[in-house]
């Protein structure tokens, strides 16, 4: 392979120091643009095999992590189908104590309704009032000025339900205050009004005669109540303190 340079009459080889010309120009021999044709052509084979090597190995990977998203999602799903099946198990084992506790509570009322000869009995709501209703008096707000507690005579009514006093409380309670509020609830049947608290639950609320007085607007209040089980005919009773005496309807003095 040599290095030339043209002029008038074609090329010249160059020589080493000549700095008279420059080569503009490679001869080679044929052997030697041979050798670089096919060295060229194993390069361009081996990048294209690299190409589809590359390819191949890419298109591999797709499959692979397309496999693996389909078996995460199977696996996602089957979980997802699992705890939905469980959910509906549970709301419906729910709904079915539910519903036998419902109807417990409805053979309760109406077996307590007939042996205290409370008629309809299966429609008689089974609540009573028993015992007394009672003036009491309970101490008011602090007087800061004479530093003297106030006092006011308030109402202590004990009302009787229907609900075996052998079930636990913490089964029961819910249902009583149920029972009691509510426009068909039997504190409206007493023409008592009540106080809920402001986080919008259904408990109904108690404390201190003086708060709930401020605002009665010459209404009969509950203001507090406990519950009590009658050891003589093992029913729960629930005692309530109101500002007002309690309106006793005819069909719960029996």
């Amino acid at each position: 392979m040599e290095r030339v340079f043209g002029n008038l009459s074609g090329y010249m080889v160059w020589k080493k120091g000549d700095d008279l010309h420059v080569p503009t120009h490679v001869v080679m021999s044929a052997e030697e643009y041979k050798s670089i044709v096919e060295t060229k052509r194993l390069l361009k084979e081996q990048i294209d095999n690299l190409k589809v090597s590359h390819a191949s190995e890419m298109n591999t990977l797709k499959e692979k992590a397309l496999n693996y998203k389909k078996k995460i999602d199977k696996a996602a799903s089957e979980k997802v189908a699992e705890a939905k099946k469980k959910v509906k198990t549970a709301e419906e084992e729910a709904e079915r104590q539910r519903n036998l506790n419902q109807n417990l509570l409805r053979i309760t009322r109406e077996r307590a309704n007939a042996e205290r000869g409370l008629q309809p009995k299966k429609t008689h709501k089974g609540y009573r009032c028993i015992g007394r209703i009672t003036q009491t008096k309970v101490s008011g707000e602090y007087d800061r000025t004479t530093h003297k507690a106030s006092y006011a005579y308030v109402w202590e009514s004990t009302l009787e339900t229907p609900y075996d006093g052998t079930i636990c409380l913490d089964q029961i309670e819910n249902r009583i205050i149920s029972d009691l509020i509510g426009p068909d609830g039997i504190l409206k049947m007493l023409h008592v009004e009540y106080c809920t608290y402001d986080d919008g639950s259904t408990v109904i609320w108690r404390g201190p005669y003086y708060e709930v007085v401020d605002n009665a607007d010459n209404k009969n209040y509950l203001f507090d109540y406990r519950f009590a089980m009658n050891i003589k005919n093992k029913l729960w009773e629930v005692q309530i303190m109101t500002t007002k005496p309690i309106y006793t309807p005819p069909e719960m003095l029996i």
